[in-house]
């Protein structure tokens, strides 16, 4: 499990660290760390670092010397004229070539336009906020060049330069990375949108920093393993998890094909499937495992391919969220009848899981906080948004995107982004509401074997894990078949920064779920192994 801490708390053990360790100690380590990312991507040409007053800038001086002794060509180009000294004079020692242009793009340019990799140490964490000028023109024009010439590498010193923000805000112009190497944890830049789509590759350089409370968490195939329901020799379908699909109309039969498949593929004991006649025609000759009595559930899922327009499925909708005693997943154009639900005071589910996309959510909050939202606002601010949402609607959200957030009313976040941008295509979120569906019946088994209940973070922890299934499934479809982004050292690897793949549908990605289940498994016995 990888955790994300703030800003604040890190620098401030960062310091602490310092004080402890000898003269730039920690500083070497980064750099390290920064000059095997620029080993792993070089090929050819000359590498020039981007050097800033900060220890950003002193961490890029290291890896320039580093990287020189290694027989990389490598210079450094000065943004700042207080640079870091002592990493100054050894990238000096180590024959790096030094350069002090004028703070204006005409200047810097030339110097950088030879160079096939880019060492962007040009501010870090302690930059928060929009870039100030000359850096905010200098920056921008860089980033277009970048655009320009696609062949060109960055590597990021702890965070792209301009995207030192709390919350995943985007503030102002920022240079894209291909790989971020962040020191000591991950920041919220890292892994929250719309921040964290200017980075391809995510690693971690550990300086053995003591921290606090973390702030969010990312599941890894090993955490998945700890909450799906793995059937022994004495369980049977009802103990595994049985769930309720409200899903499905006249209109959009398809939709409840996908959500049954999704939450076959994702382990259910049972599905029990609540929709029309062309519907379930439609949903038994793809799984005919399905059945169309009711009965004892352990999860419900309401709202895919149902019009909240339609009395009749309005009618089915609010039926479901006002009868469900036991986990209950709301999705599509069930959100906005649950909203209007909790806005007017009436009791429903106790534990609900909302799914919205970022226009879901804008319709939403629209209701509830009484106020205008637009999907464009949604989008500027994912995870306020969804701790907005998670307070007003006392439900857990599921705010999907590329990386998609889930957020509990208790402040528990998770964040995954696992699926390749292959993965946005209709029907996607059918199949994801299935398979949150299927994991929580699961999870809602054990607990009432144990006659226990679940709580509000094993709830989202559930969620995640569905997420994650999911994700790591529509990455198999693509044809991405490594792991989940972790190995290697690699801290993240997100789907949406992968390059290739191939187009998939939502029946793609139900089709991979059981080898995604697997994966899962799998990760397990290898962490097993190394223990021995």
């Amino acid at each position: 499990m990888q955790r994300v801490f703030s800003v604040s708390m890190i620098r401030a053990r960062e310091a602490t660290a310092v004080k402890a360790a000898g003269p730039d100690e920690l500083m070497k380590r980064a750099a390290r760390g920064v000059a095997n990312a620029v080993q792993d991507v070089y090929e050819a040409g000359e590498v020039a670092a981007l050097v800033g007053g900060g220890d950003n800038g002193g961490d890029a001086l290291y890896a320039a010397a580093f990287l020189r002794r290694e027989g990389v060509p490598a210079k450094v180009v000065l943004l700042s004229d207080h640079p870091h000294e002592r990493a100054l004079a050894a990238a000096r020692e180590a024959g790096v070539q030094i350069y002090q242009p004028a703070l204006n793009s005409a200047d810097i340019l030339p110097l950088l336009t030879p160079a096939t990799v880019w060492i962007d140490g040009i501010v870090g964490t302690g930059a928060e906020g929009a870039l100030k000028e000359p850096l905010a023109s200098i920056v921008t024009t860089l980033e277009n060049v970048r655009l320009q010439l696609p062949a060109r590498k960055v590597v990021a010193v702890d965070v792209p330069s301009g995207l030192a923000t709390p919350d995943g805000m985007v503030p102002g112009g920022a240079l894209r990375a291909d790989i971020v190497v962040t020191m000591g944890a991950l920041k919220p830049s890292a892994v929250f949108p719309p921040a964290c789509y200017h980075q391809s590759e995510v690693r971690l350089v550990d300086l053995g920093l003591e921290l606090g409370p973390h702030f969010a968490r990312v599941l890894e195939a090993a955490d998945v393993r700890e909450v799906v329901a793995i059937p022994s020799a004495t369980d049977h379908k009802y103990s595994r998890g049985v769930v309720r699909l409200a899903v499905g109309s006249q209109k959009y039969p398809g939709a409840a094909v996908l959500a049954t498949l999704g939450a076959r593929g994702a382990g259910a004991g049972m599905i029990r499937l609540v929709t029309d006649e062309a519907a379930r025609a439609l949903v038994l000759a793809a799984a005919p495992e399905a059945v169309t009595v009711d009965g004892r559930v352990q999860a419900v899922a309401v709202g895919c391919g149902l019009d909240p327009q339609n009395l009749e499925d309005r009618s089915r909708i609010a039926t479901q969220i006002f009868a469900a005693k036991v986990p209950l997943v709301v999705d599509a154009g069930a959100i906005s009848v649950a909203a209007q639900l909790v806005h007017s005071g009436q009791a429903g589910a106790q534990q609900m899981v909302w799914t919205p996309h970022a226009g879901e959510a804008a319709e939403a909050l629209s209701i509830l906080d009484e106020s205008e939202w637009t999907r464009e606002r949604v989008e500027e601010a994912p995870i306020k948004t969804a701790m907005r949402l998670a307070g007003l609607s006392g439900a857990v959200i599921a705010l999907k995107g590329a990386a998609t957030l889930i957020v509990s009313p208790r402040g528990h976040v998770f964040v995954q982004a696992q699926a390749p941008a292959w993965a946005g295509t209709a029907g996607s979120g059918d199949v994801l509401a299935g398979v949150i569906a299927a994991v929580l019946a699961g999870v809602q088994a054990r607990v009432e074997e144990e006659a226990g209940s679940l709580d509000w973070e094993e709830l989202a922890r559930a969620v995640a894990a569905g997420v994650w299934l999911h994700g790591v499934a529509a990455r198999r479809a693509a044809g991405f078949e490594d792991a989940d982004g972790q190995a290697g050292g690699v801290a993240l690897r997100p789907g949406y920064g992968l390059e290739g793949g191939r187009p998939i549908a939502a029946s793609d990605i139900a089709r991979n779920l059981p080898g995604a289940f697997g994966q899962a498994l799998q990760a397990r016995k290898h962490s097993a192994r190394e223990a021995l």
